[in-house]
């Protein structure tokens, strides 16, 4: 059917009702079907850590689009994968994976092992993760980073437009009133420091890791 489109089959699916649901459901839905058997809303779902990394670079303003004919970001004469610094701003298809050298966003987030072959993979919630989010060098430079472009390119002048804008980019959706409130608390001026702030705290959220 349709020449074995497999681009029909995946934007059939994708336009579909059922696919594009939202998880947020009324207290009958969940009596009726509590299981979700019959795919009467959508399920809540954890980002990726490749997905995680590709949206802090993409908002941030630093992912790069990899060559047309150069892929790799393999530094030429490497010896040996231990410690290796990733650095690429690259989308994270396009990245190296070392069995000896792990990004710490997929060893915390679940990303496949290496090592071996695996159909599927393991989905842990732990205390290290939000930890990470919170202290780590990397998610830290992309939360400045974010901060900085919001303030030198956003035609924004409004402080709660700002807030408006930084929800849509990384959380899609507009901001609930107790949150412009609690963002309003946190920056408690206009400086790239304060939105870095908030910045980084959306990203630590459980809001930024989960897709409704």
């Amino acid at each position: 059917k349709n020449g074995w489109s497999t681009k029909w089959l995946v934007k059939t699916i994708v336009m579909s009702n059922a696919y594009r649901r939202t998880a947020n459901t009324t207290r009958e839905q969940r009596e009726r079907d509590p299981e979700n058997r019959t795919f009467s809303r959508s399920n809540v779902r954890r980002l990726t850590p490749e997905a995680m990394r590709d949206t802090l670079l993409s908002v941030s303003g630093e992912l790069q689009a990899p060559p047309a004919r150069d892929r790799s970001t393999i530094p030429d004469g490497l010896k040996e994968d231990y410690r290796f610094p990733h650095q690429s701003l690259r989308r994270t298809v396009y990245g190296p994976w070392f069995r000896n050298s792990t990004p710490e966003l997929f060893a915390e987030f679940d990303g496949a092992n290496p090592s071996f072959s695996m159909g599927s993979r393991g989905r842990s919630t732990v205390a290290p993760q939000a930890l990470l989010m919170m202290n780590s060098d990397w998610v830290a430079k992309r939360a400045d980073n974010i901060a900085a472009r919001l303030l030198r390119e956003s035609e924004l002048k409004n402080r709660e437009e700002r807030i408006e804008q930084l929800f849509s980019l990384l959380l899609g959706r507009a901001p609930l009133s107790e949150e412009i409130r609690w963002a309003h608390d946190v920056l408690d001026q206009e400086s790239s420091e304060s939105y870095s702030l908030l910045v980084q705290q959306m990203i630590a959220s459980i809001d930024f890791r989960f897709v409704e």
